[in-house]
């Protein structure tokens, strides 16, 4: 949804524990979601998505931090 209306003002705490729920979960595709979640969330958020990361596996911590230096560029 992000990637395709952007950013609108809303709570993020009330998707948070949805999308991380979604990172850890057994089905390969549904994790893929939620990583291309956290991606989009960083092309308007910047850095501040890294703070929102905190309850991922630190291999899916450490690919997003990949991934956002690729957005970088």
């Amino acid at each position: 949804m992000i990637a395709a209306f952007g950013i609108k003002r809303f709570k993020l705490a009330h998707f948070q524990e949805h999308i991380d729920k979604t990172a850890n979960s057994s089905n390969p595709g549904a994790r893929n979601e939620a990583m291309n979640c956290y991606k989009s969330m960083y092309l308007y958020m910047g850095e501040a998505t890294e703070s929102i990361m905190n309850n991922l596996k630190k291999a899916q911590q450490d690919q997003l931090k990949k991934d956002f230096e690729e957005i970088k560029k």
